[in-house]
């Protein structure tokens, strides 16, 4: 039976207000405060309120697609040691076993997809280099 379904913007803006990150949609296995849409492709919200680094990691199976929606981000290949600054406007494609650290500032929302879905996720080492990169902006 066709079917349209939704999160309203109320409701997502609520939620967000107290969690930093949230999916729209996915077989999610976790529990969040955020109802949502089940679906195989996960979509979900990134607030950064103040600076954060996040846990560098790898997906296995999925390939991982960001749209920044506002603010500035940092994404370090970790292999290479490439580093991208992106802003507002700015999408990005992070493929399966592509090991990557990520900073943002605060004020920063990211909108982002995970094709096929799912928890693959594998955290990275952390060396000294990278730990010093992902606690200073600047860097």
């Amino acid at each position: 039976m066709p079917k349209i379904e939704h999160l309203d913007a109320k409701t997502i803006a609520a939620v967000m207000a107290t969690h930093q990150r949230q999916y729209l949609t996915g077989h999610l296995a976790s529990p969040q405060a955020l109802p949502h849409l089940d679906d195989p492709v996960e979509v979900g919200l990134s607030q950064y309120q103040q600076f954060t680094a996040e846990k560098p990691h790898y997906h296995t199976d999925n390939t991982e697609y960001e749209y920044v929606l506002r603010g500035c981000t940092k994404i370090m290949t970790v292999a290479t040691g490439e580093v991208l600054t992106l802003g507002a406007g700015d999408f990005y494609r992070i493929l399966p076993n592509t090991a990557y650290a990520q900073k943002a500032l605060g004020d920063t929302e990211i909108l982002f997809f995970k094709v096929p879905g799912g928890n693959d996720k594998h955290l990275a080492e952390v060396t000294p280099a990278l730990a010093e990169w992902l606690a200073d902006w600047e860097r």
